[in-house]
Order: structure tokens, then sequence, then C-alpha cells
């Protein structure tokens, strides 16, 4: 097997779309996110994603207003700006059991714990689950997650933060896990 260092946009553009054909779930209260966590904690394998509202002021930051939670067959959309981080989802954070993968997930924790205090477990962050493998640039990885071959939500759909939320779309959440499994 060839494992490239690198990985270029002509290459990255050649590849074949992955698209998420599964169900997706748009959760707006404790209740939904309760529901929607009692079914992800019978999956082995969770993709990941957060998404924050920019902000253009300097040192001013925004908190985590969508978090995206996919198995295989359903994502999760959780409107935190609308919910907050309830401790269903806290758990299933810190459930060490269930595998979840994601792409910068450091991040995606560190805006999070503005949200609520957790200890995040089961984790796999594939920028360094890359490495061992020799890949230089573990952005190539972030280069595969926003190419023209994975069309990103923010090209076709609002944003989170915006009053509408789509009831279909690709997910950033599930194409780790496609990653993870390629």
């Amino acid at each position: 097997m060839l494992i490239k260092r690198t990985i270029n946009k002509e290459v990255v553009n050649a590849m074949p779309k992955a698209a998420f054909t599964g169900e997706i779930h748009v959760v707006n209260t404790p209740w939904e996110a309760e529901r929607a966590v009692a079914y992800l904690r019978g999956c082995p394998l969770l993709g990941i994603d957060s998404e924050t509202r920019p902000s253009f002021a300097k040192g001013h930051t925004h908190k985590v207003a969508l978090l995206q939670v996919a198995s295989e067959e359903h994502c999760f959309l959780f409107r935190l700006n609308v919910m907050g981080l309830t401790l269903p989802l806290i758990t299933l954070l810190e459930m060490p059991h269930i595998t979840k993968v994601g792409l910068s997930l450091k991040d995606d924790f560190m805006m999070l714990h503005k949200r609520a205090p957790f200890e995040p477990r089961g984790i796999i962050e594939l920028q360094e689950f890359v490495r061992p493998f020799g890949i230089e640039d573990p952005k190539s990885v972030r280069n595969r997650r926003n190419s023209q071959s994975w069309p990103t939500r923010s090209r076709r759909l609002p944003r989170p933060w915006a009053a509408n939320m789509p009831t279909r779309t690709p997910t950033i959440a599930f194409r780790c896990m496609a990653v993870r499994a390629s």
C-alpha cells in the first residue's frame, strides 16, 4: 500500500465524492438531545465536528453554535446556541468505550469548554492519527475535508447560528468517519 506524505489539490479533486446518505436530525431541545444520545450510546464509532460563529473583532469569540455527531446511519445536529451543552451530550463525550473521530478536535473541545466543563474520552484526532504513517503535512487531511470532492455545508446551506436549519446536509462529522475508514 502506497501512502503519500502530502496530497495536492489535483489529486484531491480527482477523488470520488463521499456523501452522507443517512438521516439528518436537527436537535433543538434537551429532550430531543436525550433521545439522540440514547441512540448514539449504542454506536461504537462516531464522527464529531463543531461550528462556531466567526468573530471579526479582535479578542471577541462566540460560543459553539452547533455540534455535529454522526454514526453511519444518522447525523444529529445539536443546536447548542438554542439548548446549550446538555448533560447527556457531556456524558457521551466522556464515554471512553465509544470512539469519537474528528479533525482539530482539540480546538473543538476548547471551544465547547466555554459552554460546560467535561473530560473528553475515546478520541481519535485524525491529524495525529496520520503522523505514524509518515504523512508530513497533517493539513493534507484537512485539505481533503475542504476539497471540492466533499462539498462543505457553507457552500450550500445557511450557517448553524442562522434561524432556519437544514434537514439534509453532507456533514464534516460523517466525512471524518470516511477518512478514518479509508
